[in-house]
């Protein structure tokens, strides 16, 4: 388009004259000190403001008071005053420094605030970034005049002649429009592209109206972009285009979205903020967003291969990042030789945020996470939004979203959406790696599934991977480790405190051994679901929240009820679902009348070995026993051989048959008696004068005679503790 369809223009030429004064007779000060000056510049039109006011195609410009002129002079600039302002005529006053002779050359340079105090002439980057685009800040900051003379240095100095201020730039006023322009359109920042150079005008909020001053030209290419209040990059390209200094130009721009059709792509591409891509890379190239950007996927395909030349992410964030999901996108990381890289990647200490409606399904090549790390190669924080997203990590130690291989990242939070997140072997769904470490991990809302490899599904990976603090606020979230916990830890691995708050729609958590806390070998901080603070969960699946089991006091209670660590009974089919921080210990064993005995669900100590002799030798004298978990309002001890026939017989055994009892235990949850169990009945006290031995219980027998025996106390038999109610 030629420069006479994009300008509607006319042109004024905006000079100041400035004239000599000869009306001062003040004797020179002595050589090196200030002089005083005083100079008058007339603009001849009375007016008593200075501003830049538009009238039809002109620009009209005025003086106010207290405005700074600056004369640059030997190297030395000063800064004059306008010290008053009457029939058009300005006057400016200050003092002259460093030693200024007669006929000296000086530059006058209006506003003093575009001088560069190290060239003593106009800023070269002054119009780079101009903020606020109304014709006002044009004229306050961007309305450069410049022009040169002598000086008079005798009495008062003043100016030789005349010196006529030429301006520097021309003014634009820019209306921004949709692609047909049938309508104004409210953009923010304007960007203005002119030989590889940008002029960014920033007004405080998104208007149609830019007010600009830029360098001349002369047939060059200018263009510009715009971002519309739907985030996205609008643009608008001119060939052959010239404008003048001094001139004032008014320009209608047509923009329209920019799509970038990743078919087209070729070479190394890095996206502009605000930019649309779509289609799929028929290339292996790599493809980053610009730091800062906010950029939309609309159906877009990057399918990692192994046959580039180079490895390198799906898309690479090479600062903070924003992705606004529309349609179906697919992304993975490209691979050669093993080497792989994640399917989106952002750097270290930076963010990626992920909004929209869309879907996305994002994967590594290997090593790495789906969304996040690569292999040895740390990663930033990811906070997702919205859109329906699938990130799977692997196939080998990368998590879904977290850390690749060996790499260290920082914070995941995922605020809305619909999140699908599956490890690689070794890793987390939603966290580390293998031997990975990620930050704190939280969730506020959305519908989240993660699934561990290895790792748990929420948090740490395994071998010696770690993770800081979850805390999960909010939304619908189901995890499940496979070697780790379903949040927490996974297989030798360590994460922070978990914290689950009473807002959240619910949280289900599958894994082993606790659904929430550590893995196999691992470690985890403190877990607190609900407000109330437990060791771990080991019931798995469990939700929460969910609705209580119904309690019984024990005198309620039936033979084989459980028996849970608030000293209350619960039916068996309730046995996974009793209040959270309550443990299933045991089971009603007999009862009689509103008393009875309940036996714990598994073997003192670690069973049959030495250690039993010594829970015994310390509590079996006297029958009371220091048994874990304690009961509320209960005490531990060691069964006579009369409690051990009760408890038979009240399962329907005697007391050479304890098979019921076994199947009660079994149900609930517990293990199966084994072999001999100490009594606390003394052989010496019932029958013999032998203070050695006491007696013992064979419960594997299911008939026959010979089932209490004595035994010598220094044996190790196997205990299992009640108590009575």
């Amino acid at each position: 388009m030629k420069t006479t369809k994009f300008f509607l223009m006319a042109a004024l030429a905006l000079t100041f004259a400035a004239c000599s004064n000869d009306d001062y007779d003040a004797a020179q000060p002595a050589k090196g000190e200030g002089i005083p000056f005083t100079a008058t510049i007339s603009i001849g039109d009375g007016a008593t403001t200075r501003a830049l006011s538009e009238s039809g195609t002109k620009l009209v410009a005025s003086w106010a008071e207290n405005e700074k002129v600056a004369l640059i002079h030997n190297g030395v600039t000063d800064e004059m005053t306008v010290s008053a302002v009457n029939d058009g005529k300005a006057t400016i006053t200050g003092t002259i420094t460093g030693s200024p002779s007669n006929g000296d050359a000086v530059t006058v340079i209006y506003p003093s605030t575009a001088v560069d105090g190290t060239t003593g002439d106009v800023k070269a980057d002054l119009l780079y970034a101009q903020e606020g685009g109304t014709l006002a800040d044009v004229a306050s900051k961007y309305d450069v005049r410049r022009g040169t003379g002598t000086l008079k240095v005798s009495g008062t100095a003043s100016l030789n002649g005349n010196v006529s201020l030429a301006n520097q730039f021309a003014i634009f006023k820019f209306t921004t429009n949709n692609e047909n322009g049938s309508a104004t359109m409210d953009v923010t920042p304007l960007t203005i592209t002119i030989g590889g150079q940008e002029y960014v005008i920033t007004p405080a909020s998104a208007t149609s109206t830019f007010y600009a001053a830029l360098p001349d030209v002369s047939e060059q290419t200018v263009s510009f972009g715009a971002i519309g209040n739907d985030n996205k990059l609008y643009t608008a390209d001119y060939d052959n285009i010239s404008f003048a200094a001094g001139k004032f130009y008014k320009s209608s721009l047509k923009l329209k979205k920019y799509i970038l059709d990743l078919s087209t792509v070729t070479a190394a591409r890095t996206v502009p903020n605000g930019s649309t891509l779509t289609g799929t890379l028929a290339n292996n190239v790599r493809i980053s967003i610009a730091d800062g950007a906010t950029v939309t996927l609309q159906d877009i395909g990057i399918n990692g291969s192994g046959t580039g030349t180079g490895t390198f992410a799906g898309i690479t964030c090479e600062g903070d990042a924003t992705i606004i999901l529309e349609g179906t996108n697919t992304v993975k990381g490209f691979s050669q030789y093993g080497s792989g890289h994640p399917g989106i990647f952002v750097p270290s200490g930076k963010t990626l945020t992920v909004k929209g409606t869309g879907a996305l399904n994002a994967s590594s090549s290997d090593y790495c996470a789906g969304i996040g790390g690569g292999n040895g190669v740390s990663c930033g924080n990811i906070v997702i939004e919205g859109g329906t997203i699938t990130a799977t990590g692997g196939p080998h130690y990368g998590a879904g979203i977290g850390s690749g291989d060996n790499s260290a990242c920082g914070n995941i939070e995922i605020k809305g959406g619909t999140v699908t997140a599956n490890g690689g072997s070794q890793a987390a769904g939603i966290g580390a790696g293998h031997q990975g470490y990620y930050s704190a991990i939280t969730i506020s809302g959305g519908t989240v599934t993660a699934t561990g490899n290895g790792g748990a599904g929420i948090g740490s990976g395994v071998y010696g991977s770690s993770c800081g603090n979850i805390e999960i606020s909010g939304g619908t979230v189901t995890a499940t480790g496979n070697g780790g916990a379903g949040i927490g830890s996974g297989y030798y691995s360590s994460c922070g405190t978990i914290t689950i708050t009473s807002g959240v729609t619910s949280v289900t958590a599958a894994g082993s051994p606790n659904s929430f806390g550590k893995g196999e070998g691992g470690t985890c901080g403190t877990v607190t679901i609900g407000g109330i603070t437990v060791v771990g969960v080991k019931v798995s699946p469990y939700t929460y929240p969910s609705t209580p089991a119904t309690s019984y006091t024990l005198a309620e209670s039936t033979v084989g009820m459980v028996v849970c660590t608030d000293g209350k009974a619960y039916a068996v089919a309730d046995k996974d679902n009793v209040p959270l921080g309550v443990e299933v210990v045991g089971i009603v064993a007999c009862k009689n009348g509103s008393g009875g005995l309940v036996i714990a669900l598994d073997d003192e100590m670690d069973g049959y070995n030495s250690k039993s002799l010594d829970w015994y030798t310390a509590n079996g004298a006297n029958g009371a026993a220091a048994h874990t978990p304690t009961v509320t309002g209960r005490l531990w001890k060691l069964p006579s051989m009369d409690e051990w026939k009760q408890m038979f017989t009240a399962n329907g055994g005697s007391d050479t048959n304890n098979i019921g009892l076994n199947m009660k235990l079994t149900a609930a949850g517990g293990s199966a008696l084994q072999g001999y169990y100490w009594t606390s009945t003394d052989f010496e006290e019932e029958y013999y004068d032998d203070e050695d031995c006491a007696w013992e219980v064979l419960t594997t027998r299911a008939e026959g005679d010979g089932w209490f025996d004595e035994t010598e106390k220094s044996d190790s038999e196997y205990v299992r503790a009640i108590f009575s109610f």
